[in-house]
């Protein structure tokens, strides 16, 4: 009989790369393929056992459903590492969105967080879980969600990538979107609560083109804004500089056009800035000036610096002298771009220099009319010209004062000091001024001359000028004045110590304790290398700082137990009042002020104005750690005393924050150094 036909096996089609990333979708291709085979194999099987197939056909169809299940098996392993490198890539993806250095977010097309990656919680500050879900905008500082509103609203009329910069707010740093920090640490609050951020949103389209959800990167620049700020106040300062510098600069391009002026060259040629820029550099010179320009822009363009004089012309035709020093510019190529110049106007000095003929025809006219001594000397010092003035103040004609040493004229007790400063002012060609020397007549009698000295050279000789006055009389009115400023500096002490005294009358707590904080706050200055001038104004201010108590009931200052709000609420009022009342009192240093600011804080916490840092005199931040030293070294009518080392303790542990650091280390060394507070 013959053998049934077998079906022949079907090659499979090789799969595409769409069906190995489809796991789910090949698996049922491939199932049903192996259906179809089987019930083809089952049918000839059928068939030939219809047939009564041969053996060797049944060992075949045997093979064929072997190999095929081979097949499977092998589809399926190719199956399970599609599968494994689709997990690997999905798992790659989400280890670089989670590790990527800017924030990612998709958001719905209304603004709630879909999803958020490491960096953009770090960012925020807030846990993943409490960010997806919430609108993007309550990240956003208030005063910029107007910036953000508009920045949604353009991405969704445009459909197109949109960026902007601004504020958000870390949440987790307790931002409430510009509310007042508390007292003493709300602006580094705030500043720690929020960063500028770059913010860029893509929108993501579905098959119908519509938006679907929106991609948000953002990255901190929060250093960039800044370094930008930075780089604008160093442009304003440099600007500002220039402004004020009393040096004209003056640039030009390759082409010789102005480029900038400050505004002193402006004034100097009697244009203002604008009307100088962009007009070439021969507008402001003459014909013959223009080709000596040309030569110096020449060798601008060789690399060649020079200094020379230039004359210019001004507005309003007159010459303009000058002395230059120019420089070449070049740009990022280092092609010539240009030049620079720093200009000074010597009109003056050069006219001086012409008229100085004339003036020394005019010198022995004057010389002869002067009522001072003028001569000359060599570098030796000895006298080689002398005006008729010598006869009145040294009792010696000009004639036989030449030709003599000048220390021949000095009093025995000023030949010392006279022989170092004006021998050295003669042999080093130097000025010396204002030098006051005993000086003798011929007669033996002296008087208090004043000197100046200055480098003098001729064509014919050189040495130095000397004029001489007879300041007798004025130094004798000095030293009178000065005893009436000494009387009257001790009646200002006299006074500020009544005034010491009023409020003791009032309250002998408060004038006890203004004492020994005086004694400690000078000794703290010293300490800290304070003039002699400041520390005399603390010590003025110490013996009243409190005197603005002195309108507060003497119930309240005497209270022994704590203070109601209201009471406090007074007490707090005293150095604004000590300041009115001595504001009228002219001190040389500015009493008032201290005692105005003698409560206030390093960290800006206390009371009248919140002042911080170095907005605080350094004499009241001096005079608050002695204030506070001795009112806790000592008994308040509310309690006993602390201690002293509870108050150094005390200011010790707010040295840095709450009171000067310098102050703080001087205080301890003074006390250190054996210091003791005076008896009341």
């Amino acid at each position: 009989m013959a053998a049934a036909k077998r079906p022949r096996k079907k090659k499979a089609a090789p799969r595409a790369a769409d069906e190995l990333l489809q796991p789910g979708a090949a698996a049922d291709k491939l199932r049903r393929e192996a259906e179809e085979r089987f019930d083809g194999l089952s049918a000839a099987a059928a068939a030939a056992a219809a047939a009564s197939p041969a053996p060797e056909d049944v060992t075949a169809i045997v093979h064929e459903l072997r190999v095929h299940q081979i097949e499977l098996e092998m589809q399926n392993d190719e199956l399970r590492g599609v599968q494994l490198e689709l997990d690997a890539q999905r798992e790659k993806y989400f280890e670089l969105f989670d590790q990527a250095p800017v924030g990612y977010l998709t958001l719905s097309d209304n603004g709630i967080v879909g999803d958020a990656n490491f960096t953009a919680v770090h960012l925020l500050g807030v846990e993943r879980q409490l960010l997806v879900g919430q609108p993007f905008s309550a990240c956003v500082l208030a005063a910029d969600r107007d910036a953000y509103y508009l920045h949604q609203r353009t991405l969704q009329k445009t459909k197109a990538p949109q960026t902007c910069e601004l504020r958000l707010q870390r949440v987790g740093a307790g931002a409430g979107g510009g509310g007042d920090g508390a007292a003493g640490g709300g602006e580094a609050d705030a500043d720690a609560a929020h960063f500028w951020a770059h913010l860029e949103s893509r929108p993501q389209r579905g098959a119908d083109g519509e938006s679907l959800s929106v991609w948000v990167t953002f990255t901190d620049v929060a250093e960039r804004k800044a370094a930008e700020e930075a780089l604008r106040a160093s442009e304003r300062h440099y600007r500002d500089l220039l402004d004020t510098l009393q040096e004209g600069i003056w640039a030009i391009d390759a082409e010789g056009l102005t480029t900038f002026v400050n505004p002193c060259m402006a004034e100097m040629l009697g244009h203002t800035a604008e009307e100088m820029l962009g007009r070439h550099l021969f507008d402001f010179m003459d014909a013959a000036e223009r080709e000596l320009a040309t030569v110096s822009l020449e060798r601008r363009r060789q690399g060649i610096s020079e200094q020379h004089d230039f004359v210019f012309q001004r507005k309003d035709g007159t010459p303009l002298i000058t002395a230059l020093e120019t420089t070449p510019l070049y740009d990022e190529n280092g092609d010539y771009a240009g030049g620079i110049a720093g200009i000074q106007d010597i009109t003056e000095r050069v006219q001086t220099g012409n008229a100085l003929a004339d003036s020394e025809q005019r010198f022995r006219a004057i010389a002869e009319q002067s009522r001072d001594l003028i001569a000359l000397t060599d570098r030796d010092g000895v006298i080689v010209y002398a005006s008729p003035a010598s006869q009145a103040l040294f009792g010696v004609g000009p004639e036989e004062m030449a030709g003599r040493h000048f220390a021949h004229f000095l009093d025995e007790s000023a030949v010392t000091a006279a022989s170092s400063t004006f021998r050295d002012a003669v042999r080093n060609d130097r000025t010396c001024v204002d030098l006051e020397l005993r000086m003798k007549r011929r007669d033996g009698s002296t008087f208090i001359g004043e000197l100046t000295g200055s480098p003098f050279r001729a064509r014919s000789q050189s040495g130095t000028l000397v004029t001489i006055r007879d300041i007798t009389e004025r130094k004798q009115a000095e030293d009178a004045l000065a005893g009436s400023a000494r009387e009257l500096r001790q009646q200002l002490q006299d006074a500020v110590k009544t005034m010491g005294a009023i409020i003791g009358l009032r309250d002998p707590y408060t004038a006890a304790h203004e004492r020994r904080v005086t004694g400690l706050a000078t000794a703290i200055a010293v300490e800290m290398g304070l003039s002699d001038e400041a520390v005399e104004g603390l010590a003025f201010a110490g013996e009243v700082h409190d005197i603005g108590k002195i309108g507060i009931p003497a119930e309240i200052l005497s209270k022994p137990a704590a203070l109601s709000e209201i009471e406090l609420a007074l007490i707090k009022q005293h150095p604004q009042a000590g300041r009115e009342l001595l504001g009228d009192i002219r001190f040389r240093q500015p009493v008032a002020e201290i005692v105005a600011q003698h409560h206030e804080r390093q960290d800006g916490s206390s009371y009248p104005a919140g002042l911080q840092g170095d907005e605080i005199m350094l004499e009241a931040r001096i005079l608050a750690v002695a204030d506070v030293v001795e009112a806790m070294a000592s008994n308040r009518p509310y309690r006993p005393a602390l201690g002293l080392e509870a108050a150094l303790e005390e200011v010790r542990a707010g040295a840095g924050t709450r009171y000067d650091d310098d102050a703080v280390a001087a205080c301890e060394l003074v006390f250190a150094q054996g210091f003791v507070f005076p008896e009341p």
